[in-house]
């Protein structure tokens, strides 16, 4: 019975927590919707409107253990994690605990969805 009982009790901790997770993703997504990071071609500074939607992503991780991936792309590894670094270096300035985030540095796909001058922001499990 009590197996049961611990069962049903992880899985509504699990459903909760993926229920929160998802809220806070969507949220991100809504505001790096309304205003995406981008990058000038071959450049890896933010701007203005840049660090304001950073200091709007980290509203809603502010307060618990969600970590994110930030994930940029360039024409060469090194500017691509040039990016990713400043975008991190933001949050962290926000508020976000820089062990909660991790940065994902590719090189520009050859894929004409791929926005390769903006950076992407996504909530990821442990």
């Amino acid at each position: 019975m009590r197996s049961s009982i611990a069962a049903t009790a992880s899985s509504a901790v699990s459903s909760a927590l993926n229920t929160a997770q998802q809220a806070i993703q969507n949220t991100i997504n809504a505001a790096v919707a309304a205003a995406p990071i981008s990058f000038d071609s071959g450049s890896s500074d933010l701007g203005a409107l840049d660090v304001a939607t950073i200091n709007a992503v980290a509203i809603p991780l502010k307060g618990n253990d969600t970590k994110v991936r930030v994930t940029t792309y360039g024409p060469d590894l090194a500017l691509a994690k040039a990016r990713g670094d400043n975008v991190a270096a933001e949050l962290e300035s926000a508020g976000v605990d820089k062990d909660r985030i991790t940065v994902r540095a590719e090189t520009a796909p050859n894929d004409p969805d791929v926005a390769v001058d903006n950076a992407k922001i996504e909530v990821v499990s442990d």
